[in-house]
Formats: structure tokens, sequence, C-alpha cells
């Protein structure tokens, strides 16, 4: 990436966030609220969670979601392809800061997965996993002071022991390379 493309990128990110990046803002805290859109390798789920207000010097917070997600491996009674439907839950920690004098919050996640896999799809009912990576998350400013709302991206990666065994293949569900996007309402 060249340097005019850099810095296109960052004054985007700044523009979209709320305007000036400006070092006296006032950040709000506190309980959060939120939903995602995400895709785990072939996978795409949705889902929602509640994160506790940053704590350890404004350095940590712990998010509990859960949700769907929906395998394209799954095949109908004709033999067509079909989506077929799981439940996830996951407990993270997140750590990072924000930047100094931005709108944007740098941070690194991880932590445990559980998955619900329904009976057309596996034997077991159970599957665990794990997931880590790295998020930005956006605070649209208001009066030189966070907004209620915050958008994130996350990029990371999945393990999970979830297969479909009862498909051709026993594929993986839930591995691989994630995506995630979504919001936040700070209370």
């Amino acid at each position: 990436m060249t340097r005019g493309t850099c810095t296109l990128v960052v004054v985007a990110l700044t523009a979209l966030a709320g305007g000036s990046a400006r070092a006296d803002h006032e950040a709000r805290d506190g309980w959060a609220i939120g939903y995602a859109l995400h895709r785990a390798q072939d996978d795409f789920g949705m889902g929602a969670a509640i994160a506790t207000p940053r704590f350890a010097g404004d350095r940590l917070r712990i998010s509990l979601g859960g949700g769907g997600a929906w395998s394209p491996h799954a095949v109908t009674g004709g033999g067509e392809q079909d989506w077929a439907g799981y439940g996830q839950a996951s407990l993270l920690l997140e750590a990072g800061r924000r930047a100094p004098g931005s709108p944007v919050r740098l941070y690194g996640f991880g932590g445990p997965l559980l998955f619900f896999l329904p009976d057309r799809l596996s034997d077991d009912s159970l599957a665990l996993g794990g997931v880590g990576g790295f998020g930005f998350e956006y605070y649209f400013m208001e009066d030189g002071r966070d907004g209620p709302v915050s958008y994130y991206t996350e990029l990371g990666g999945v393990g999970t022991n979830a297969r479909a065994d009862k498909l051709a293949g026993s594929p993986m569900l839930a591995n691989g390379f994630l995506i995630a996007v979504g919001l936040r309402w700070t209370l």
C-alpha cells in the first residue's frame, strides 16, 4: 500500500468516525450491547453480544455472545445444495487501547467458542473451539465526546472440532479465516 493510499484510508476512517480526531474528547464507557455479521471460512452467521465496561486502566473488556450460523454444505432430500443452521456462543476477552487523539480503538481478542449442532449435520450435539484476532472500533463523535454508537471490524481465525459428519466428506464447520462487522450501543 502506498503512502498516499494509507493517508487516504486514515482520513476516510476519521471522517466516518465523526470528523476531527480531537485529543480532548470525552470517552464513553459502560455496558454495551451489539450486533454482528460474520463469516468464518464458508459459514455465514449473525449474533448479538453484551460487553462489560472497560477495566484495568481502560485496557480490557469481556463480552458474552451468541447467535446462529449457516453452513452451505448441506444437501436437500432431492440432492440440491442447502444451508444448514447451527448455534454458537462465545466468551471473549478484548485487550486494547484507544489510539491517542482519535475516535479509533485498536484491540486484540480471543476466547472459547461453543457450537450447538443440529441432528441434520452431526451426531455430536456440541463442539468446542476457539477464536482470536484483532479489531478496529470506530466511535462516532458528538460535541467532543463519544456518541453512543460505535462500529467495528474484526479479522482473525477460528479453530474448532465441529464437523458435519452426516454430510459427504464430513466438512468442518466455522474453521479458518474470520471476518466480522458490527455495531455496539454503549448504555
